[in-house]
């Protein structure tokens, strides 16, 4: 099988609004994303994390604040793109605003 990162993405506000839940929140929050794994947990190589808004250089001395609204990422092992986003298709993630998204990138065998 071939391994896949999918990094999720989703505004700014929705992001700050993550940090500032309460507990009860997140665990109701985390709820949906608990099933989903269960529901694909052979295919699963690493759940992922949330993340928070990073910085960005073209230089490697002259960091910036990044743009990309980055909230998350996972890796998921697949038969094929196409099997992946199958797996995809109902991710807790697009139910969570209007600008969730979710990108799948195949990772390049190195051998």
């Amino acid at each position: 099988m071939k391994e896949f990162l999918i990094v999720y993405y989703n505004s700014a506000e929705a992001v700050a609004a993550m940090q500032t839940a309460t507990p009860e929140q997140k665990m109701e929050g985390m709820k949906h994303w608990l099933a989903w794994k269960a529901q694909n947990e052979a295919h699963i190589v690493n759940f992922g994390a949330p993340v928070q808004p990073g910085e960005i250089t073209q230089t490697a001395n002259e960091w910036q604040d990044s743009a990309k609204e980055i909230s998350g990422f996972s890796i998921i092992k697949g038969e094929s793109l196409d099997a992946v986003k199958v797996m995809l298709k109902n991710h807790p993630h697009l139910q969570s605003g209007a600008r969730a998204s979710i990108s799948v990138h195949p990772f390049i065998p190195m051998s």
